[in-house]
């Protein structure tokens, strides 16, 4: 094989594995980073939604906080519930079918449990899917007045992740792909002006050889 050849054929496989491994390293950030960017969008949801609920319990305004409910129900992708348990007043704000499935039908123990629930589960559904339920207290000026919760659907997170994922992978093989069509040609063109010089000292080493 000629020495130009060798020198392409060398020079593709350094690029190739460059874009490899550049590609290979930017999809596994990229994946970490969604998965952490959802878990902070639904701890950032939770948080919120105790914020409005403690705040509705200082202005006595449950209208606001049964409001702040609906429209996170409306807007947040994939929710299965959004509810303020208020262990006080024994009242229970949002409660829809989701959260009946999941918490049970007694309300009488659903707002005694709202007193000591806190953190994060994952509860199956009689409709055989599962939701990942989060849980805070709630804090009224005299004390813990009860617990938010927000819920997901298991499959439509991990839906809206691989979504994610699947067009990053996309953007990175289409930037791959044009990376290494560049890298290749500056190979080319490496290949060639370098063995050019290479194959006159090789020419030249051959005549000194034979005398001249």
């Amino acid at each position: 094989m000629k020495l130009s050849a060798r020198l392409v054929l060398f020079s593709i496989f350094l690029v190739a594995i460059v874009v490899t491994g550049t590609s290979y390293t930017t999809l596994h950030f990229l994946k970490k980073l969604v998965l952490q960017e959802i878990d902070n969008s639904q701890q950032t949801s939770l948080n919120n939604l105790k914020k409005v609920c403690e705040e509705s319990l200082i202005s006595r305004d449950d209208i606001f906080a049964y409001n702040y409910v609906q429209s996170l129900v409306a807007t947040v992708k994939g929710i299965a519930y959004a509810t303020f348990v208020h262990s006080e007043r024994q009242l229970i704000l949002g409660k829809n079918e989701m959260f009946v499935a999941a918490m049970g039908a007694n309300e009488k123990l659903v707002i005694d449990r709202a007193m000591k629930d806190i953190g994060s589960t994952v509860i199956p559904l009689p409709d055989g899917r599962n939701i990942l339920s989060f849980s805070l207290p709630v804090n009224s000026p005299i004390g813990r007045a009860g617990a938010v919760y927000l819920a997901f659907y298991q499959d439509k997170v991990e839906q809206s992740i691989q979504e994610s994922i699947s067009r990053i992978t996309r953007i990175i093989i289409y930037v791959a792909g044009g990376a290494f069509g560049i890298g290749l040609l500056f190979a080319l063109i490496f290949a060639i002006s370098l063995s050019r010089p290479i194959g006159k000292l090789t020419a030249g080493a051959q005549a000194l050889g034979e005398g001249n």
